[in-house]
């Protein structure tokens, strides 16, 4: 947790306090060219003077009401009625954090009362996600700043829900204008708003790398006092997603060419907040509603604080103003004149990021004194340049991504018994090795496949749920006939498979594969000692929309292909042809248009699957053919009628109920070997 008086000095060192002569301005429209300092509207100004003189009657009068803050606008993007509240508990608001800060500098400070009801005719529009979201577009950096977590997403909120929340913050919100010396910023706003926090994180939150956190961490504790315990200083220390900081601050830049943030690193901040989000013992009800720069009360029993910056372009008409990021301190040489410099002293600039409207931009932050410390040295520093010229100014809104320090037993040996240091020792090195991290679950794997994808086919469901059940039950010979989409699906699952079995065998080997101190694996482990995974892909390519011959290339660009064998033949002869002995495969996945041939298709390949392998067929409950094998195999009406023995298998039909075809799927189990020989399962607890 960053200490609140330390965020107080980093406050006035990276802002410093303006001239008493600075004044709160809104020109509109919106459009206008704002490029004086001068007058105000004189309802902005008579509150922030009110709110910076505390023996002003009306300040002491605000200061005791009981009523319902008055709404000064409406905002379906910022998420309802907008209510003035003061920067700090107290008048000075020298008692929580920047509050002090934010009055000396007149930065008024607003807050959306959550829940609260439409007061105009605006609102009838609702804050909706397809409103403000539309499909962002995520742009990498992670190769130039080397950081997982350093990228731009695109198109990720609307034009038009941008310029409503340039309208409302210019027009009917205001700024609070200053003079910060190098860190000019010009004008800035507070803004508190669950709704918009609870919006960016749906966009913000699935693209975060948890693991890049970590490593981030530890690169800065490297010199930190509180080291962790492996040699990185960042085992023991796990983040877990809390939600983006609802404290707004939103921004404006003069096309002036002198307002700037000079380069610098971002620190980590506590989650903000406002009294009106407290419990009746935190934030007395008699007094006006105010800020918490530091709200972490409201998340009791946690420790929250920031470690990723985040910056919303809400327009982009203007020129300069990017955000750059220049080389670290520790690659810089003398005499290195290569590079694209910048006359703002920060060196060579390695990344430029032009605002475009409707983008966010992410990048790591350090948290405590001594990362920031190192972090200047090793990780780019960055600032936001003049706006050079434009129409209007630039806007932008800043916040942060909010993180919970997870504490588990091997964080604090002493809180542990003896007893209980030896049965949770290991959990630790069990989670890690059995923890899924497949690329299946990012969206470079679905960039890969998409073009595989064919409605007609309609396994956009069918491919996650095979590379799950894949996953699941270990399966290792399996056959597929009708290639394409569910095969990538099908290779990586089985990659996946080797991958973890590796990892738990070698802890098996090491005598750490052990949970509440007793072994954890099974006799299967040593099955997995060689690898022998394979997929093989059975496809005539006949279909007039088949991406099967695609499928090969995509497996080679993801590096599965040494798991594949693709057959260029007809489904019912290919397995009498490359199989030469019975219940050999562990899994044959059927998709492909059998029909009325369905009981003498199961005849002949029955006997190839293994005793607990799985039989599994694509649609086949909403069409009449397949539908008339399935009632024979449900009601075991035998070889004769399915092709199948009747009691030598289990049956499960799962329907996708929102499509007419292409929509369902059977899973046959076989229980019985050809010998005779029944597959149980194995028994090894009592409860657990």
């Amino acid at each position: 947790m960053v200490p609140s008086r330390a965020l107080i000095i980093l406050s006035v060192t990276v802002l410093q306090l303006l001239s008493p002569q600075s004044r709160v301005r809104c020109l509109c429209p919106v459009s206008s060219v704002i490029r004086a300092r001068g007058a105000v509207a004189a309802r902005t100004r008579t509150s922030i003077e009110a709110i910076r003189d505390p023996t002003d009657p009306a300040t002491k009068a605000a200061t005791t009401s009981t009523t319902k803050p008055k709404s000064v606008a409406n905002s379906s993007e910022l998420g309802g009625d907008v209510v003035r509240i003061r920067p700090g508990p107290d008048e000075g608001g020298e008692n929580d954090g920047g509050g002090g800060f934010l009055t000396a500098v007149g930065v008024p400070t607003f807050a959306v009362v959550d829940g609260a009801s439409s007061s105009s005719s605006s609102s009838s529009s609702p804050r909706a996600a397809g409103d403000v979201v539309v499909r962002p577009r995520r742009m990498g950096l992670e190769a130039v700043l080397r950081n997982s977590n350093a990228f731009v997403l695109e198109n990720a909120v609307s034009k038009e829900a941008c310029e409503r929340m340039i309208k409302t913050c210019e027009c009917e919100l205001g700024f609070g204008a200053y003079d910060a010396g190098k860190n000019n910023h010009g004008a800035m706003q507070i803004v508190v708003s669950k709704a918009v926090a609870d919006d960016l994180f749906g966009i913000i939150g699935p693209q975060v790398d948890i693991e890049g956190v970590v490593a981030a961490d530890g690169e800065l504790r490297a010199v930190d006092d509180d080291v962790g315990d492996d040699a990185n200083g960042c085992r023991s220390r796990r983040y877990a997603l809390k939600g983006i900081n609802r404290r707004f601050r939103v921004y404006r830049y003069a096309p002036d060419r002198n307002e700037r943030f000079a380069p610098h690193i971002d620190a980590g901040f506590p989650p903000g907040g406002s009294s009106l989000d407290d419990d009746d013992d935190e934030g007395s009800a008699s007094s006006a509603p105010f800020l918490h720069w530091d709200a972490s009360h409201q998340y009791p029993g946690s420790e929250v604080v920031s470690r990723l910056t985040v910056l919303v372009y809400l327009n982009d008409d203007f020129r300069g103003g990017h955000t750059k990021f220049y080389e670290p301190a520790s690659e810089r040489r003398i005499g290195d004149d290569n590079g694209k410099y910048d006359d703002g002293g920060g060196g060579v600039v390695i990344a430029s990021i032009r605002p475009r409207a409707g983008s966010i931009l992410v990048f790591p932050q350090a948290v405590t004194e001594s990362a920031v410390e190192r972090a200047r040295e090793i990780w780019p520093l960055h600032e936001g340049s003049p706006v050079i010229s434009g129409a209007r100014p630039k806007y932008v809104i800043r916040t942060d991504v909010l993180f919970e320090t997870i504490t588990t037993n091997d964080d604090d040996e002493n809180s542990s018994s003896e007893e209980e240091e030896a049965l949770f020792r290991h959990d630790a090195a069990v989670r890690d090795v059995f923890l899924n991290a497949s690329p299946m679950f990012s969206t470079r794997f679905l960039h890969h496949v998409w073009p595989l994808y064919n409605p007609h086919m309609g396994v956009e469901n069918a491919g996650p749920l095979l590379y799950s059940f894949v996953r699941f039950t270990k399966v290792r010979n399996v056959v597929e006939v009708g290639a394409g989409y569910t095969t990538l699906y099908l290779l990586q699952a089985l990659k996946d498979n080797e991958e973890e079995m590796r990892r738990v065998a070698n802890l098996d080997k090491e005598g750490r594969l052990r949970l509440l101190d007793y072994p954890f694996g099974t006799p299967i482990l040593e099955e997995w000692a060689s690898p022998s995974s394979s997929l093989l892909c059975i496809d005539n390519c006949e279909h007039q929309r088949e991406t099967a011959s695609s499928a090969v290339g995509v497996a080679r660009t993801l590096g599965l292909d040494t798991y594949l064998r693709f057959l260029r033949g007809d489904a019912f002869d290919a397995l009498d042809t490359h199989f030469s002995w019975i219940e050999s495969v562990d899994m044959l996945w059927c998709d492909f248009g059998v029909g009325s041939r369905m009981t003498e298709y199961m005849s002949r390949v029955w006997r190839y699957i293994r005793p607990g392998g799985f039989l599994v067929c694509h649609s086949t409950l909403t069409n009449v053919r397949t539908r008339g094998w399935l009632e024979g195999v449900r009601r075991r009406g035998g070889v004769d009628e399915t092709g199948i023995p009747a009691e030598e298998y289990v049956e499960l039909s799962l329907l996708e109920p929102h499509k007419r075809f292409q929509n369902s799927m059977t899973i046959l189990q076989k229980r019985i070997g050809d010998g005779g020989a029944r597959f149980e399962e194995p028994i090894y607890s009592e409860y657990a």
